[in-house]
């Protein structure tokens, strides 16, 4: 299976109500397969396709995540440590590409860090410390 196929990343990425369940399982609409396909090409994955999922990296799978976030524009998007799990330069990479979807979609963006240098990056932030809104 494909990445296509196992429905673990375009198919999923076309959003909430597009899929049409028949007695051959869940179809969906061209244009929804395009947009997933646009989205996919969008966070650089267009050449993995045809990949099994897992055989996608880390940062491969959070692009991923994106794509499926990103896709349905959202009014607001939550992401908690969004790089938690990825070394520096991919973690990087990935909040890159988040920026950039958030600024072109104009999604609110509610992030969770623990990394001073992702909260510097973000308009507005609040502090927690303690269970406490610190000043």
């Amino acid at each position: 299976m494909n990445l296509f196929t196992a429905l673990q990343a375009a198919w999923p990425v076309q959003g909430q109500g597009t899929a049409i369940l028949t007695d051959q399982g869940l179809t969906y609409t061209w244009q929804d397969l395009d947009r997933a396909t646009a989205m996919l090409e969008r966070v650089g994955l267009g050449a993995r396709l045809n990949h099994k999922p897992v055989l996608l990296s880390g940062g491969e799978q959070q692009r991923v995540a994106l794509a499926r976030a990103f896709v349905v524009r959202p009014d607001i998007l939550m992401a908690d440590e969004p790089t938690g799990s990825l070394d520096h330069a991919t973690g990087q990479a990935v909040m890159d590409l988040m920026f950039e979807l958030n600024r072109e979609i104009g999604t609110t963006l509610i992030l969770v860090t623990h990394d001073a240098q992702i909260a510097q990056r973000c308009a507005h932030s609040v502090r927690i410390q303690a269970g406490q809104i610190a000043a």
